[in-house]
């Protein structure tokens, strides 16, 4: 049994979660305290859309190393899609240093063995027992570290999982250690090679007695990956189709897009047990594609009627009242829109446009109380272009408001100006080597579209490896955003990471510059 929680607005996620430009509802990304059994030492997070069905789907979105369950939730179009579907998002994030998730541990590895596997599962307990989830519709989905604790949650608990996809993994038990190393490079360089038979035991292994339905898996892996090397994406696809019993020998192969090589095992729906896409000359910096992800998983069967905040009559020009804000502009769904309070100041026959002014049934006039012809509503006094406010009604000078909330002329808010703050930190150090990450936050007043990050080491370190950014220069190094992580709000950050080698001794922390 679980009790009830206080929850914790992370204020930075929940300012976040009012600007993002997409879909934006009420709902903000929250931090739940106490869920449960929590062996690791995980932070849960927690998105509940304003939009969210009965008996809705729950999906796990998991992280990739450097990464944090808010740096997911606003890198990422998995909360987006759950305003627009209506299923609610678990976003687990690691407190360890290195900012992996464990797949390597015995613990790990085993069916309530322990570790994040097993924290994992308190949070989805957790939703379960306070919320109005359907049981039957839960799903996970992950990036790198994030995709190899997908395998791991589908192989552990095919009874709570439906189905999952997997953006640059390895199957279940490859990056195994047996020890206190997080990091198997056997695997990770892809010369671990199993059968099918091999792979296919490893799953069945884990639950030994079940005998239900396996869940249902997507993968994606780049040609080019060589942190989480190509190799693994096929010892996933035999895994997962001996766990099936189906051939993997694909039904169907085609392109649906000019880099995409899609295959299908076991049938050629849409509802394959195995759906694999190759991304052609694609590193594992792999563009992490949410809607076809949950198209998959089948959580775009139910789009849920948006709320309509209403709308405002700003000087003549109609704008949508803001979901997330009461005071000042905003930006929801693709366009501006003003605060409910900033709206109804306004001095008539400005501020909010009344609803529609059909008479409900505790006001229709009975015959005894029959509206006078000055009460009766009337086209000209229904709001139309022809009520447009003549000279007399024009606001003077003296009701015209300050330029604080004055619109520019474009009568969108003005934009403010993106700044950004960038921070090194070294997460490993050992001998001739190191990792590092550089995690930039927008600290301006406007939306940033793209970042860039240059440094250079004076001491002869040299970067080797780098993820979730796009490296196009060195000595000095030059990294950039990629597609799914360049927009940032403002408090919004993102993280990118990489391994390098350094002379014997500390490893050096260099000056940035980040535009």
């Amino acid at each position: 049994m679980y009790k009830k929680i206080t929850h914790s607005f992370m204020a930075f996620i929940t300012v976040a979660s009012a600007l993002m430009a997409s879909y934006t509802l009420a709902a903000s990304l929250e931090q739940v305290n106490s869920f449960g059994e929590n062996p690791s030492d995980l932070d849960m997070y927690l998105y509940i859309p304003e939009t969210m069905s009965e008996n809705a789907p729950l999906l796990v979105a998991v992280h990739y190393c450097t990464g944090s369950g808010p740096a997911f939730f606003s890198g990422s179009q998995f909360a987006t899609l759950a305003d627009k579907y209506g299923f609610a998002v678990i976003y687990p994030s690691v407190t360890r240093a290195s900012k992996c998730f464990d797949v390597a541990s015995p613990e790990a590895l085993t069916r309530n063995g322990g570790s994040d596997p097993l924290a994992i599962m308190s949070m989805v307990d957790y939703v379960l027992a306070n919320y109005d989830i359907n049981a039957d519709e839960i799903f996970v989905t992950g990036v790198s570290s994030g995709a190899m604790m997908t395998n791991v949650l589908l192989a552990l608990y095919p009874d709570v999982f439906k189905a999952g996809v997997v953006f640059a993994g390895v199957p279940y038990t490859c990056f195994a250690t047996g020890g206190d190393s997080e990091w198997n490079g056997t695997c990770s360089s892809g010369n671990l090679i199993r059968t099918a038979d091999q792979w296919g035991d490893a799953v069945r292994d884990a639950n030994p007695n079940y005998t239900g339905p396996w869940p249902r898996i997507q993968l994606w892996h780049g040609t080019e990956d060589t942190i989480l090397h190509y190799n693994n994406f096929g010892e996933e696809i035999k895994q997962w189709t001996n766990t099936h019993s189906i051939s993997d020998n694909p039904v169907l192969v085609d392109s649906p897009e000019s880099n995409w090589t899609r295959t299908r095992y076991g049938n050629d729906s849409d509802t394959a047990p195995v759906e694999a896409i190759s991304l052609q000359g694609v590193p594992h910096n792999l563009p992490v594609n949410a809607a076809a992800a949950i198209r998959f998983m089948g959580l775009d069967k139910n789009e849920p009627k948006l709320h309509d905040a209403g709308q405002c009559n700003w000087y003549g020009t109609i704008y949508p009242l803001c979901l997330s804000q009461t005071s000042g502009w905003g930006y929801e769904a693709d366009r501006s829109c003003i605060g409910e309070d900033t709206c109804a100041s306004l001095a008539e026959p400005y501020g909010i446009v009344p609803s529609e002014p059909t008479p409900t049934p505790e006001v229709t006039p009975t015959p005894e109380v029959t509206p006078t012809p000055e009460v009766t509503p009337t086209p000209e006094v229904t709001p139309t272009p022809e009520v447009t406010p003549t000279p007399e009604v024009t606001p003077t000078p003296e009701v015209t408001p300050t330029p604080e909330v004055t619109p520019t002329p474009e009568v969108t808010p003005a934009p403010g100006e993106a700044e950004k703050a960038c921070e090194y930190k070294i997460s490993n150090d050992w001998g001739n080597g190191f990792t590092a990450a550089i995690t930039i936050t927008n600290t301006g007043s406007a939306a940033s579209k793209a970042w860039t990050v240059s440094w250079s080491y004076e001491g002869g370190a040299e970067v080797s490896k780098l993820w979730n950014a796009k490296l196009s220069s060195s000595a000095p190094y030059t990294a950039s955003s990629l597609s799914w992580n360049a927009t940032l709000q403002p408090g919004q950050s993102a993280s990118f990471g990489f391994q390098g080698t350094k002379p014997e001794g500390a490893a050096e922390i260099p000056t940035l510059s980040c535009e």
